[in-house]
């Protein structure tokens, strides 16, 4: 015997297409947010260590974008926001310094709309072997050694070894900041210079060589158990955002949360 239809019947697909629009107006927004690009920032891996790891979602949650950072070296991230493949470009030293080596490499560039932004400052760290018995050193003799001048530890105090300065190659922060803050501008040309790819690269040949002198980043050569030399002044390393011209309302928020982020975590 058949059921017999009730009154409700009739109404069942109307419910059916209501709970629909209402799930279609509840999740159309979010789909349409997802599909907003990233702003992209590429450059530096130091910035992106210190700030962008640790505090990438505080700073998309300050500005309610997604943010992508992208880490390789400061100079690419400069020639990937003049090619618009970055909204900003990560940079772990002065944009002058920067721009010395930019010009070598891309001479038909125009670089005068670069505009940079301080983000964060962190220090440069003179690091040794755990074993080397000099304990500090002034800049002067830094200066010496990274120039040639002084090619012996048994000059500063320590045993007879040559001094074997060791860097990440040309492109890096820290690098460019020894040369801005001790050497004037001038190149390392001391005989025995070791020059890596990587900071981890670098670290690991400080653990092994007896007669290094590393050009480190302060935190990483703490945290891997390498001593530093005290030194009779600091030497920064800056961390900054850099925009083509006048940055965007977007490219504005993501330097101010990021200042905002690098004030309240980092000092």
């Amino acid at each position: 015997m058949p059921r017999p239809r009730t009154a409700a019947a009739p109404f069942r697909p109307l419910v059916r297409w209501f709970i629909l629009a209402v799930w279609m107006a509840l999740f159309a927004v979010p789909a349409a947010a997802q599909s907003e690009p990233p702003v992209v920032l590429q450059g530096a891996t130091t910035f992106v260590s210190r700030l962008m790891e640790p505090y990438a979602q505080e700073i998309e949650k300050r500005t309610g974008l997604q943010v992508m950072a992208i880490g390789t070296k400061s100079i690419h991230g400069l020639v990937a926001l003049l090619d618009n493949r970055a909204t900003l470009a990560m940079i772990s030293a002065p944009l002058e310094s920067e721009l010395v080596l930019l010009r070598k490499q891309y001479p038909a560039a125009i670089l005068d709309t670069l505009q940079s932004f301080e983000i964060a400052r962190s220090s440069v760290a003179f690091a040794v072997h755990p074993d080397n018995p000099v304990k500090a050193v002034t800049l002067d003799d830094i200066r010496r050694v990274l120039t040639g001048a002084v090619t012996s530890w048994k000059d500063l105090g320590g045993p007879d070894l040559p001094i074997r300065p060791v860097f990440v190659r040309e492109g890096g922060g820290v690098v460019l900041s020894v040369k801005t803050q001790v050497l004037a501008g001038q190149e390392i040309t001391a005989p025995h210079a070791v020059r890596v790819d990587s900071p981890r690269q670098l670290l690991k040949i400080l653990a092994q060589e007896p007669g290094a002198l590393g050009l480190a980043q302060e935190r990483p050569a703490l945290q891997a158990g390498l001593p530093r030399l005290d030194t009779d002044g600091a030497v920064h390393q800056t961390l900054n955002l850099v925009s083509l011209g006048p940055p965007s309302a977007t490219a504005k928020a993501v330097i101010d949360a990021a200042r905002a982020v690098a004030t309240e975590r980092l000092y």
